[in-house]
């Protein structure tokens, strides 16, 4: 069975990348068969034109043979691709304005699907940084009713989030938070960056240490207000602080709300 499949594969090889050698094999093998045939009228008593004739009209005609040949090789879609191939490689050739305006195209939004994936990507389908255990962490949306459209997900209430973890038995751990960007600083130094709220439970599921001081706990979300401090990125802190040490007890202004955060 393993000669045969081989010997298949080998005779489709073939049959593709030694194209002109096995068409002038199949016309000799037409041609032997149309003679064989008109040999046999001729002994009928058929003269040579009408014996030639009559062979081909048997024969069902030569280029109808042929093309169910070159079907029986398995290779006719494959031969059809390259036709089509080199057809629209000799068009791109002649019109060189279209073939650029064509490949810009393309390129524009290959480009700009491969940016939106890792987008979505990043935001759904890919676990954040330092997760601990991503397969058990799960997202809660609400759903509800608004105008008579079920729709989920959005934001609720810290109360709500409250009574929604206290009664439930199911979940072993949980954090609230919300993202959203904000204009961080004040007069021309002020910038849009992503900021989150989050309840201190939040970066105990993640494998992180803070370089310097410490994470949010419990009595910095305590209601009704909590405490009014950040816990800065790696990045930030490089950039707008040089990685200073006495960055902690600092206060930085959200222009947004005016309030001010102490790190």
């Amino acid at each position: 069975m393993l000669a045969s499949f081989l010997s298949d594969v080998r005779f489709r090889l073939r049959a593709i990348f030694q194209r002109a050698a096995v068409e002038r094999e199949l016309d000799d093998e037409m041609r032997f068969h149309l003679e064989r045939e008109s040999e046999k009228n001729e002994r009928r008593g058929l003269d040579t034109d009408e014996a030639s004739r009559r062979a081909r009209v048997a024969f069902g005609g030569v280029e109808r043979a042929k093309e169910d040949a070159r079907d029986g090789r398995g290779v006719r879609v494959f031969e059809m691709l390259m036709r089509d191939l080199r057809y629209a490689l000799r068009g791109l050739r002649a019109h060189p304005g279209l073939t650029l305006a064509v490949v810009s195209t393309l390129a524009l939004g290959i480009g700009a699907n491969t940016a939106m994936f890792g987008v979505v990507d990043r935001l759904m389908f890919r676990a954040p940084a330092f997760l601990r255990d991503p397969a058990s962490v799960n997202r809660i949306n609400l759903a509800h009713t608004f105008r008579t459209k079920p729709l989920s997900g959005g934001s609720l209430e810290y109360k709500r989030y409250l009574d929604l973890i206290q009664g439930s038995s199911s979940i072993a751990a949980s954090a609230a938070f919300y993202g959203d960007r904000f204009a961080i600083g004040s007069g021309e130094g002020a910038r849009e960056m992503r900021v989150a709220a989050v309840s201190a439970s939040y970066l105990g599921f993640f494998d992180a240490h803070p370089v310097i001081g410490r994470f949010i706990d419990s009595t910095d979300d305590a209601a009704p207000a909590g405490v009014q401090v950040v816990v800065i990125g790696n990045t930030f802190w490089k950039t707008q602080y040089g990685s200073r040490p006495d960055v902690i007890g600092r206060q930085r202004v959200a222009a947004t709300s005016c309030r001010a955060a102490r790190v």
